[in-house]
C-alpha cells in the first residue's frame, strides 16, 4: 500500500484465500503451521494487545468476491474458540435476515464444532429459524447485541462490499470491521473507496490482512463454514 492508505492499518497477512469446498469445519491441529502462526499474531494484536474497549464483535469483508473472506473468517473465529472463549462464525447475509424479522438464535440453534467452543451459523439454518410472522424491521443492533448474550465473540463472514451492502450496513454495529485484500489483485483505489463506504455509515475499519497464497489452480484449500 501507498501513502494513501496507510492509516488503512496492517493487523495481519496470512496464507490462505477463496475456497470452493463442500462445508467444513477446520479446527487447530488440521491448519498448516505458518497459518496458526499468522492467525495467533493477528488475534494477538486484535483481542491481547487492543486498547480501549474489548473487541468482541467483527465483520470481515473484501472489496470484490473470491478474495478468501470465508477462509480468513474461519480461522480467526477457530482460534479465538480456542484461546479465549464461546464464538459463534455467522454468515452476513444470515444476520440481515434475522435482522428483516428481529428473530435472533439460541446457541442451541448453531451447529456446535465437537470438541470446541466454536458453533457456526449458516444462512440456510437462519432462515429456517425466522418467524415469518414476525416484524418486517431491520434492526443489526437488535441482533448483535442478543448474540452476544450467547457468545462471548461473534465473527460474521459478510459478503465482499461491491456485491452487497451486508457489511456496510453492519459496521456501524460492531467492533470493528477487516478487509480481506488480495496483493497485486485488490486495486488501492478499490480500497480507498471501501474505507469510506464504511466510514460514512460510522463504522471502525480495524485494519487489512494480506491473503497472499494461491495453489496451482487459482483456487485455495480451507473451509468455508458459513457457505452453505
Amino acid at each position: 500500500m501507498n501513502s494513501t492508505t496507510e492509516d488503512l492499518q496492517q493487523v495481519g497477512k496470512v496464507s490462505g484465500g477463496p475456497c470452493t469446498q463442500k462445508q467444513q469445519t477446520v479446527l487447530p491441529s488440521s491448519m498448516p503451521l505458518a497459518i496458526y502462526e499468522s492467525f495467533s499474531t493477528l488475534i494477538q494484536r486484535l483481542y491481547v494487545s487492543a486498547n480501549g474497549s474489548p473487541v468482541r464483535t467483527v465483520v470481515v469483508t473484501a472489496v470484490h468476491p473470491e478474495s478468501g473472506v470465508s477462509y480468513v473468517s474461519s480461522c480467526l473465529s477457530t482460534l479465538l474458540a480456542e484461546k479465549f472463549g464461546t464464538t459463534l462464525l455467522v454468515d452476513g447475509h444470515a444476520v440481515a435476515n434475522l435482522a428483516r424479522r428481529r428473530v435472533v438464535p439460541m446457541r442451541s440453534d448453531c451447529s456446535s464444532v465437537r470438541r470446541s467452543r466454536l458453533s457456526v451459523l449458516g444462512k440456510a439454518k437462519a432462515a429456517e429459524i425466522v418467524d415469518h410472522t414476525g416484524k418486517k424491521e431491520e434492526s443489526f443492533q437488535f441482533v448483535i447485541e442478543s448474540l452476544l448474550h450467547e457468545f462471548e465473540y461473534v465473527i460474521v463472514d459478510a459478503p465482499a462490499l461491491s456485491v452487497s451492502r451486508v457489511a456496510q450496513a453492519l459496521s456501524p454495529h460492531v467492533d470493528g470491521v477487516l478487509l480481506v485484500v488480495v496483493p497485486n489483485q485488490t486495486d488501492i483505489g478499490d480500497i480507498c473507496s471501501a474505507r469510506q463506504k464504511l466510514v460514512s455509515t460510522g463504522g471502525h475499519l480495524l485494519g487489512a490482512i494480506y491473503n497472499t497464497t494461491l495453489d496451482h489452480s487459482g483456487a485455495t484449500t480451507g473451509p468455508t463454514p458459513c457457505n452453505d
